[in-house]
């Protein structure tokens, strides 16, 4: 497909911009490549607000009922990322159909919360200083 030629600068320079514009014409024309490839994009964007992650989620919607893997896969994720283990079934189903496609690397992001930061540190303490000084006016000479 045109649109991953500049998007990805095979045979001709990275070009962001015309690889969504071609994936849009693409997409709207109902190619569920495009489609798919489009939600990437806007999924993928550091700017993605919840227009874009919208209206990602219904590109896919639509390449997933033409039998795209691509969408297949990234929707399953997408499905799990935002509804959590209320969502697993349709995430599972989803990766599934991609998988039995040939799709590589369909497993549900585990960790629902994209802004989860786990602390591997089990002390709720915040001091790293295990004896601190209760006197912080104390000379130390």
């Amino acid at each position: 497909m045109l649109g991953e030629l500049f998007l990805h600068g095979k045979g001709a320079p990275t070009d962001e911009a015309e690889a969504r514009r071609l994936f849009e014409l693409a997409a709207a024309q109902g190619q569920a490549h495009a489609q798919a490839g489009l939600a990437e994009m806007l999924l993928s964007d550091s700017m993605s607000g919840p227009d874009e992650v919208g209206k990602a989620k219904r590109l896919l919607v639509l390449a997933v009922a033409k039998g795209e893997a691509d969408a297949q896969a990234l929707l399953g994720k997408l499905t799990f990322q935002f509804e959590g283990p209320e969502g697993m079934g349709e995430a599972r189903r989803l990766c599934e159909l991609a998988k039995a496609q040939g799709h590589t690397g369909v497993k549900p992001n585990p960790n629902p919360n994209p802004n989860h930061n786990h602390n591997p540190n089990p002390n709720p303490n915040p001091n790293p200083n295990p004896n601190p000084d209760p006197d912080p006016h104390k000379s130390s000479h």
